[in-house]
């Protein structure tokens, strides 16, 4: 993790956009990938709004950068423990995007759940149902410790690798993670350090690592050993 990847452009993505308007052929794909995923989810309410967030929806998209696609759904229209409908949603939403690789121009679409009493702190937000923005981005450029951030980031990435084979340490930084990014997106929104912190992890994959090797822990915990050993 040597450097930020870190863009900003006059324009939105012009594979996606012509100015500030979403492309017919885009906003078409997007709505029938959004038809798909809530089939798949197999529920009886009918989704609030489908909206487009995130980077992509912004001028600081890379190549890298997925097209977010929230599903806004009224939780208590499912049922009414939310955490437990959160939970279904999360695993559905996990379920889908490992089992499909859909992209538009190169971008993966990823597919979300998102509560309607739940607030994006996202600097972009456009509605899908409507054509049009709910939250315009600013081409404004953000000021950004990129020093702080390089270096918080690389010691999260040390202590991930370190923790390998570590059920405890492994679970204790997936939650100080969740947390530190929470606390960050309450407090400054989508470029807070924190924030900014957590990205830069998932770019380099760190996140990804963690999850594999707590994964990796967890089932390893769970299975029998081989007959052999413990007959020793």
């Amino acid at each position: 993790m040597e450097k930020l990847n870190l863009q900003f452009h006059d324009t939105l993505n012009p594979d996606l956009w012509e100015g500030d308007e979403l492309k017919p052929e885009v906003k078409e794909a997007l709505l029938k990938i959004s038809e798909e995923f809530v089939n798949f989810l197999k529920i009886e309410v009918e989704p609030e709004e489908i909206i487009l967030l995130g980077s992509s929806a912004n001028y600081n998209y890379t190549e890298h950068s997925d097209i977010d696609l929230h599903v806004i759904i009224d939780f208590s229209k499912v049922g009414e423990d939310k955490k437990l409908v959160k939970g279904f949603f999360d695993a559905k939403k996990f379920i889908w995007n490992t089992q499909h690789t859909i992209k538009i121009y190169g971008y993966e679409v990823e597919c979300y759940v998102q509560d309607i009493s739940e607030t994006n702190h996202s600097t972009a937000v456009y509605s899908l149902t409507t054509d049009s923005w709910i939250k315009k981005p600013s081409r404004e450029k953000p000021k950004i410790d990129t020093q702080e951030v390089l270096h918080k980031a690389k010691d999260f990435a040390k202590r991930i690798e370190m923790a390998k084979g570590d059920a405890e340490a492994l679970n204790g930084l997936k939650d100080k993670l969740k947390h530190m990014r929470q606390s960050g997106l309450d407090r400054a929104g989508e470029y807070s350090t924190e924030n900014i912190i957590f990205k830069a992890l998932r770019n380099s994959k760190h996140i990804e690592k963690l999850y594999t090797f707590a994964k990796d822990v967890f089932d390893q915990e769970l299975s029998l050993k081989e007959y052999q050993e413990l007959m020793n």
